[in-house]
């Protein structure tokens, strides 16, 4: 039932799109990711959010962004970890300060994606990241650059 719903709502990355959007347009992006504190501020000075300061959600999140494959560019060791968790209505924000590594929580999937969009939008692309085409799909689909330009 969820995955319907997802692809319904777009939200489920299309392998082939993503090969296309990569072919056309790994070689012509830059680098610009930018780091924990850029992100986080950047995230601080556009939503409406409250600091939650629960240690055992915090230790949850950590746990889910250090296990979590997605994240590989996170240290396994969640001690080197600064994770600060937000909340905006019924969404939980968790931002790694060190990495800008970013984990967007909740039930409202169209507010879920337009927060994870806009911070993965702003965080930018690294190296590394330019180097994958689910990443460099995802980043162009939500840029708004149609593979036809």
């Amino acid at each position: 039932m969820i995955e319907k719903e997802l692809q319904e709502k777009n939200y489920v990355t299309i392998n082939k799109e993503n090969i296309a959007l990569f072919r056309e347009f790994h070689d012509k992006l830059e680098p610009n990711r930018k780091g924990g504190h850029e992100v986080e501020k950047y995230f601080l000075d556009h939503y409406d959010c409250q600091l939650i300061e629960d240690p055992q959600l915090i230790e949850k999140l950590t746990k889910t962004i250090v296990e979590d494959d997605e994240y590989s560019e996170v240290p396994t060791d969640p001690g080197t970890l600064c994770i600060c968790v937000y909340q905006v209505g019924d969404i939980r924000v968790a931002i790694d300060e060190t990495t800008g590594t970013f984990l967007v929580n909740g039930d409202d999937l169209d507010e879920k994606a337009k927060i994870f969009d806009d911070l993965f939008l702003y965080r930018g692309l690294n190296e590394e990241d330019l180097s994958n085409p689910f990443l460099v799909g995802t980043y162009i689909k939500i840029k708004g650059i149609d593979v036809e330009e």
